[in-house]
Parts: C-alpha cells; sequence; structure tokens
C-alpha cells in the first residue's frame, strides 16, 4: 500500500523496472524501457462563489480500519474548510471514500456552503453518487444518504475524479 504523501510508481515506471527485470533473469544488456509521457494533473481553482471540496478515504485491508480527510478552497485557493479522522471499522474502500465525501459534505453544511464542486479520486464513488448503481453495495445507505444531502442542501456544478489530490494539499 502506497501512502498517500508518497509518490507511486506510474504504470510506465513500473513496466520499465518488470522488463529491466526479466532483462536481468535471461542475461541481457539492459534496455531502458521508453515511458510513456506522463500528463500532469494539478488542483485548478474553482469558479468565484464556487468551493470545491476535495475528499479522500483510506483502507487498510489487514485491519478492516480506515480514514478519511477533506480540503474545501475557495476560488483563490484559500482553505475554507478541513478535516480529518479515523475510521474504526471499514468493510471496504468504497465505504471509506464514502465516508470522507460524507464528513466533507456535513462540515459544508454545517459552514452554509451551498454552492460546491466535488473532486476525487474514487471513479467508483463518482458513479455511485450519479446512479443508483451501488445502492445495494456495503455503503449502499451511506451513498443514498450522501445523494440525498448532495440534492438538498447543494448546488454541485461538477463531480471531477483527480487521481493527485495530495497534491494540493502540498501546494
Amino acid at each position: 500500500m502506497v501512502d498517500h504523501r508518497e509518490r507511486g510508481l506510474a504504470r510506465g515506471e513500473i513496466v520499465g523496472q518488470v522488463l529491466n527485470f526479466v532483462n536481468d533473469l535471461n542475461k541481457k544488456e539492459k534496455v531502458a524501457p521508453k515511458l510513456p509521457a506522463r500528463k500532469e494533473q494539478r488542483w485548478r481553482v474553482p469558479p468565484p462563489d464556487i468551493v470545491k471540496i476535495n475528499s479522500d478515504g483510506a483502507f487498510v485491508q489487514e485491519t478492516m480500519k480506515g480514514g478519511w480527510g477533506f480540503v474545501a478552497r475557495d476560488h483563490q485557493g484559500e482553505a475554507v474548510i478541513a478535516g480529518a479522522g479515523r475510521i474504526a471499522a471499514v468493510p471496504d474502500v468504497l465505504t471509506a471514500e464514502a465516508s470522507a465525501c460524507a464528513k466533507a459534505l456535513q462540515a459544508a453544511t454545517d459552514f452554509g456552503i451551498s454552492r460546491i464542486q466535488l473532486e476525487m479520486d474514487s471513479s467508483i464513488l463518482k458513479q455511485a453518487l450519479l446512479t443508483p448503481s451501488f445502492d445495494l453495495a456495503a455503503s449502499g445507505m451511506l451513498i443514498r444518504d450522501i445523494r440525498d444531502l448532495l440534492h438538498e442542501h447543494f448546488i454541485c456544478n461538477d463531480i471531477i475524479l483527480n487521481f493527485l489530490f495530495l497534491d494540493l494539499v502540498t501546494q
């Protein structure tokens, strides 16, 4: 498991290491594989009068424990609210991601924030929030609650996938 504070290897880097390993096993000369160019993703500010909420969940399968975190930023990139915590018992990754999103939305509601963009690194959670396809999952009730919260308290103009969530925390 890669800690979100550490940079994980890109697919091209992993492929390169595997190819080098195979070449070593075959006692051939090492050939540096051509790595695909990485498209750099960076956090982008939301439009004026919109707060962008980034949420992320963590799950450790061995212990069935997890964590959640979020940060909400305005159109100037200034943090408006943030939070993080542990989850004592979590059945899967989707539940951890959904818990993070739910905590973020509840905090935004408590602060009177209503115009938002959601940004997350879970394509499954995005699909679950946009369709009823995961309503029967272990986290289905939580996902339905998030969907209800979104419809009742927010004007959400976009749900964005960004796999470099923590890049914005370090900026």
